[in-house]
């Protein structure tokens, strides 16, 4: 993701992201997902940063030439060498294996970075998001009750090493 394209989301302009990624929008933002306003700006205050490093953050999902979703990580590994992700497909392009290939695509670059581990977080009542997760050999690590009455689930993978 560019400070073009977080611009162009922070603008609201479905048309000037489209321009900017070079790419059809018929959906955006994902619906139910993740990826909000507070995601963008998010992202946006780390580029602002200076010492963001792009290789850690989130990537837009283009599939036959339409933005589909977005994936990535929340930031480089932590000292004990953990990363944490995040995903989020269009309504229209779920259930077709997208949000699953991601996962385990973040998970292939977190280990060839070097990363111990992987966490994920998802609500107790997103089914299809467990099952993504569940699907990447992550297992369920914690359970958090928000003051809601909402629970959100930790979700781990470790990843293997050259010590495993």
């Amino acid at each position: 993701m560019t400070v073009a394209a977080l611009d162009a989301e922070l603008g609201g302009s479905r048309q000037q992201l489209a321009e900017v990624l070079g790419v059809r929008i018929a959906e955006w933002p994902p619906e139910g997902g993740e990826w909000d306003r507070d995601a963008v700006e998010f992202f946006r205050r780390q580029v602002d940063d200076g010492g963001f490093d792009r290789s850690w953050g989130p990537s837009y999902i283009v599939g036959d030439g339409s933005l589909v979703g977005s994936a990535g990580f929340f930031g480089p590994p932590d000292a004990a060498g953990e990363v944490e992700i995040g995903y989020s497909v269009c309504r229209t392009e779920r259930r077709r294996g997208i949000a699953t290939a991601a996962v385990g695509q973040l998970c292939g670059r977190a280990a060839s970075g070097g990363c111990a581990s992987v966490r994920a977080r998802t609500t107790a009542d997103n089914v299809a998001s467990i099952a993504v997760l569940e699907g990447n050999r992550f297992v369920e690590a914690a359970r958090d009750s928000g003051e809601d009455g909402s629970i959100t689930l930790l979700f781990r993978r470790r990843l293997a090493t050259t010590a495993d």
